[in-house]
C-alpha cells in the first residue's frame, strides 16, 4: 500500500513541471496538480509549464498512477497501481512508450516506486453475503437478514420528493408521475413485472443522472409529496456490524448498488420481499454516488404499487426543465490497465 501522504513533503522547493512530461495525459494532469510562476524548471528550464513541488508530485502520482489505473469487477474493485518509498529504483511495472520515462523521472524526485497492487479479495467482491445474494438458492436468507437489520424509516406525511419525467405525453397530467405503465414494467433496478415502482429523488441532480438526459429531450420535474405516513426500508443507513469486511452485510449492499444492470435481479428480489412484509418502499443510495462531489449519500425513493393512482402521493407542481450546462470532471491514468 501507499505508505506516504502528501504532508510528508512540506517544502515549496520546485522540483519539476508539467512540461517535464512525454505522455500527454500525464502532462494534462501535472498542469492541474500544479502551480503557474515565472521561474524556470530545475528540470527542464521551462518556463511556461506549472511547477510542481515534491507534494504536488505525491498527489500527481495517487491521480494518475493510482486512480488512473482502478479497474471494475462484477461487484467492487481496485487499483492495479501502488506506489511506496520501499519500492524505490525498484519498480516492478514496464510502462507503455513515454510513460516510461516519465514514471522513472516521478520516482527518482520523490523517491519512491511504482508496483503492481494485489487487492484484499473483498475489494473484488469475495464478500459472502454478496456471493449468497448471487446464487438463487442462498438469496432468500441474506434478504431476510437484510430485512432484519437494516433499519425501518418512517416517511412522515408531506415528505417531499422529485420525480423526473422525460418526454412525457402530457406534462400536466398528475399520472405521468406514477409509476410506468405495465408494458415497461422490469426494465428499472428495483421495479418488475409483479411490482411497478414509482421512482424519485430527494436530489434534483440525481434525477437528470439516473435518466440518462440529452438536450433534444423535453425534460419535466414533479414536486411530488406524500400525503400520509409511509414505512420503507432504508438501505442507505450503515447497521452496526462486528465483522470483516469478508462477512459484511453493509459491504454487500454497497457493491450491489454501485453495480450496474447484471445486479437488478437481486435488488428487485429485495424490493418484492419489503413489499411483502408490508413496507411501502425502499430508500437506496444512488449509483451515481460514486461520481458525486459531496461525500454525503444521494439518496433515492422507490415506492411500491401505483401511489399516485392510490392517493397515496400527490404532484404538487411541475416545472420545465432546461439544460443550461453538463460539466464533467475527470482525470487520466495510463493508457494500458
Amino acid at each position: 500500500m501507499t505508505l506516504l501522504t502528501d504532508k510528508s513533503f512540506d517544502s515549496d522547493e520546485i522540483l519539476a513541471c508539467s512540461d517535464c512530461f512525454l505522455d500527454h495525459g500525464l502532462k494534462l494532469e501535472a498542469e492541474r496538480c500544479g502551480q503557474l510562476m515565472e521561474s524556470r524548471c530545475p528540470q527542464c528550464n521551462s518556463i511556461s509549464g506549472s511547477k510542481l513541488t515534491g507534494g504536488d508530485l505525491y498527489g500527481l502520482s495517487y491521480s494518475f498512477f493510482v486512480n488512473g489505473s482502478r479497474i471494475r469487477t462484477d461487484y467492487g474493485g481496485s487499483v492495479a497501481i501502488q506506489f511506496n518509498e520501499h519500492h524505490e529504483g525498484v519498480g516492478d511495472i514496464v510502462f507503455p512508450g513515454n510513460l516510461e520515462q516519465d514514471a522513472k523521472l516521478v520516482a527518482k524526485l520523490i523517491n519512491i516506486g511504482f508496483f503492481l497492487y494485489g487487492p484484499r479479495l473483498w475489494m473484488v467482491g469475495e464478500v459472502e453475503p454478496l456471493k449468497s445474494l448471487q446464487l438463487p438458492e442462498e438469496r432468500d436468507e441474506i434478504i431476510k437478514r437484510i430485512l432484519n437489520e437494516f433499519p425501518i424509516a418512517k416517511l412522515p406525511k408531506d415528505t417531499l420528493f422529485y420525480r423526473l419525467r422525460v418526454n412525457p405525453k402530457q406534462q400536466m397530467d398528475p399520472a405521468e408521475y406514477d409509476s410506468a405503465p405495465e408494458g415497461y414494467l422490469g426494465r428499472g433496478r428495483l421495479d418488475s413485472k409483479d411490482l411497478p415502482i414509482l421512482y424519485g429523488s430527494f436530489d434534483i441532480e440525481a434525477c437528470l443522472h439516473e435518466c440518462r438526459v440529452t438536450l433534444e429531450q423535453e425534460l419535466y420535474l414533479s414536486n411530488m409529496k406524500i400525503i400520509k405516513d409511509m414505512r420503507v426500508l432504508d438501505l442507505t443507513q450503515r447497521i452496526e456490524e462486528q465483522v470483516t469486511e469478508f462477512e459484511s452485510l453493509n459491504m454487500a449492499i454497497h457493491m450491489i448498488f454501485r453495480a450496474p444492470a447484471h445486479s437488478y435481479e437481486i435488488i428487485r428480489a429485495i424490493a418484492l420481499a419489503a413489499k411483502r412484509i408490508g413496507l411501502d418502499g425502499i430508500i437506496y443510495p444512488s449509483y451515481y454516488n460514486q461520481i458525486h462531489a459531496s461525500e454525503e449519500i444521494v439518496k433515492n425513493l422507490g415506492l411500491f404499487g401505483r401511489p399516485v393512482q392510490d392517493g397515496l402521493v400527490v404532484s404538487e407542481c411541475v416545472n420545465r426543465v432546461r439544460l443550461k450546462k453538463v460539466t464533467y470532471d475527470y482525470h487520466f491514468g495510463p493508457g494500458d490497465f
